[in-house]
């Protein structure tokens, strides 16, 4: 039985980079978890802790191609946890910029949080990092958001209702379909959003997905059009076969013993059954012509 120590370093592991397990979509980047992502924050602080500072270093630039590789919105403190990881990780390496750059993503996501233990009070670099205050979030101009039906755009772990970002600052950009499934998962630098993404001036709803929140794959989507056509189409063609039918039998009773009651009877139910098959042919013809 594997202890949660053993799980912990499990996680790190597929993170930082091991062979992807049987059955993953992308043998270069294996579905990951937010709880494969906390696990391996942990370990990172627990390195910096020890003073173990190149493993912790190691651990960080080998987890950066990997987050991307998350199938479940990232919760925006973990991310801001990261961007003060990897800051004060660029500042060991005397990367100044790039520390500046982090630190810029840590402050706008978690404005109140401080530094960890393990940065020095009196380091050099503690005042830089701290100086380092995110910049005004700045919009895309004349351009909104285009995202699929039941679909949302997130950055950093926070709905966007317009293409907007704080400028030369790195964010996580996550786009998911109408059940959740991320087509888009990329590091993105300031306002660079992809072109794909861009479409005409407007904001979209501030309204969570329904798959927001919820375990990966358990929201079904909506069946396509062409489909939902097709099956009304021969739901109108059964009910206008069965009033055909019914004034077919009606009309032998008609015969045998002819009133004016089954004669209206057998005449309503032919005229609605020809109205209701002209219109199952009509919704046929539309869901041949449907392209999606």
């Amino acid at each position: 039985m594997s202890t949660p120590r053993a799980g912990s370093l499990l996680s790190v592991l597929l993170l930082v980079g091991m062979p992807a397990p049987a059955g993953a979509q992308d043998p270069g980047c294996p579905k990951l978890y937010n709880y494969q992502f906390e696990a391996t924050l942990e370990e990172i602080d627990r390195s910096f802790e020890a003073s173990a500072f190149s493993r912790a270093r190691d651990m960080i630039d080998a987890a950066h191609p990997r987050i991307p590789c998350l199938i479940e919105i990232v919760p925006t403190p973990l991310l801001a946890r990261y961007a003060r990881q990897r800051a004060w990780s660029k500042a060991l390496d005397i990367d100044l910029d790039e520390a500046e750059r982090w630190a810029r993503l840590a402050h706008a996501l978690d404005p109140g949080a401080g530094w960890p233990d393990y940065v020095p009070e009196h380091h050099p670099s503690r005042k830089i990092l701290e100086d380092a205050t995110a910049p005004e979030v700045v919009e895309v101009a004349d351009r909104g958001l285009r995202v699929v039906d039941g679909g949302a755009a997130f950055l950093d772990g926070v709905l966007l209702t317009r293409p907007e970002a704080e400028p030369q600052t790195p964010h996580l950009l996550q786009v998911g379909d109408a059940t959740g499934e991320l087509l888009v998962s990329i590091w993105q630098d300031g306002l660079a959003f992809p072109e794909g993404l861009l479409g005409p001036p407007g904001e979209l709803t501030g309204e969570l997905p329904v798959w927001y929140g919820k375990p990966p794959g358990t929201i079904k989507g909506p069946r396509p059009v062409r489909r939902r056509r097709f099956e009304s189409a021969l739901g109108l063609g059964i009910a206008a076969g069965g009033l055909f039918g019914s004034a077919w039998l009606a009309r032998d009773v008609y015969l045998d013993h002819p009133t004016d009651g089954l004669r209206t009877t057998v005449n309503g139910a032919t005229i609605a059954s020809g109205a209701i098959g002209t219109t199952a042919l009509t919704v046929f013809g539309v869901a041949l012509a449907t392209q999606r």
